[in-house]
């Protein structure tokens, strides 16, 4: 999205009763300085928080993570919309990284591919409603 109108992306707030399915990845040493300063300006306004990180396979031990978290004071947090509501905004959002129903149709599909145990219903049910949203208003 843009200032003017902002899109939707899946953002993490904070729930200590809550889990998240995601991937992890490991950051070389001479790497580290470079990917967080191009991670803390493209999550500007979000809270960067150690959390302990399950992987799938039991093969694999936990481990801390960093992750970043969304605050509800920062100036680009949507917060919750009806259904019918956000599925509007990604239908017709486009900011510079492409159009904001791409985001939502990728998220969704990896989802399916990498975590096909977990039903996202609200990430499903949102990219159902995009999809007829789309089609009433043939934004493509």
């Amino acid at each position: 999205g843009t200032e003017e109108q902002p899109g939707r992306v899946a953002t993490l707030v904070e729930d200590p009763k809550g889990s998240v399915y995601g991937l992890g990845f490991e950051i070389s040493q001479e790497e580290a300085a470079t990917t967080f300063n191009y991670l803390n300006d493209r999550e500007t306004g979000y809270n960067l928080k150690e959390v302990t990180f399950h992987p799938c396979d039991p093969a694999f031990p936990k481990q801390k993570v960093l992750v970043f978290i969304a605050s509800t004071e920062n100036s680009d947090y949507l917060g919750s919309a009806p259904l019918e509501e956000m599925a509007e905004c990604i239908a017709t959002s486009v900011g510079q990284s492409g159009p904001n129903y791409e985001y939502l149709f990728n998220l969704a599909h990896m989802m399916r591919l990498l975590f096909p145990m977990c039903y996202d219903s609200h990430l499903f049910e949102l990219e159902e409603d995009k999809q007829w949203y789309q089609r009433r208003v043939r934004v493509y």
